[in-house]
């Protein structure tokens, strides 16, 4: 067996190196369990791959969503809603590229051995953190579904949805609010005018 031949992990189905101890996609050890004594108590089940940052990930967007509509939309003009609303966008946008680099420093995204087909690296968390702050309704979705290769579900589809309901609430409910500041200005250049004449 030469070091470039290659196998298909157990439990990813990912192709990796036939020497290799242990998975780079999903991180499942591959040796081991054959030196386990006879005696020792082997897991039934294979534990499931922690899901809590690609939930996280989909559940920040929905929650900006719903403040979009339950706060920023019910403020008066004198709040400023039009700041709230830029620094939720800016929150939602920074904490999912966070997320997201956090996340795939784990998997080890980019890594030495995270090698595509023509044998060059991968994008790393670095990049997936800077794809998702430039081109966030792009990004994020693309990385949700790039986690699969890595054992993690592929949350694509669910990401398009939040994704979209985020940007289309913040859109309208943006220009709702420039609307209202249109016409108020408006009103007060009416007053000006009318106590010019006088």
């Amino acid at each position: 067996m030469s070091d470039t031949d290659s196998k298909s992990c157990p439990l990813c189905g990912e192709s990796i190196l036939a020497i290799a101890i242990k998975c780079k996609h999903c991180g499942s050890m591959l040796q081991g369990e054959a030196a386990a004594p006879p005696n020792a108590t082997a897991p039934t089940t294979k534990a499931e791959p922690d899901e809590t940052l690609g939930a996280v990930m989909v559940g920040v967007p929905l929650l900006g969503t719903l403040l979009v509509w339950f706060w920023v939309a019910q403020m008066r003009m004198l709040d400023n809603p039009g700041a709230s609303l830029s620094l939720l966008s800016m929150l939602v946008v920074a904490s999912t590229a966070a997320l997201a680099f956090v996340e795939a420093s784990r998997l080890r995204m980019g890594g030495a051995d995270d090698l595509n087909a023509k044998g060059e690296r991968r994008e790393g968390p670095g990049n997936w953190a800077a794809s998702i702050l430039l081109l966030w309704f792009i990004g994020l979705p693309y990385y949700l579904s790039r986690r699969s290769s890595y054992g993690r579900k592929d949350l694509m589809a669910i990401g398009l949805l939040v994704v979209a309901a985020f940007s289309v609430s913040t859109l309208y409910v943006g220009f709702e609010i420039f609307e209202k500041q249109s016409r108020i200005e408006r009103s007060f250049d009416g007053l000006r005018n009318l106590g010019g004449t006088r």
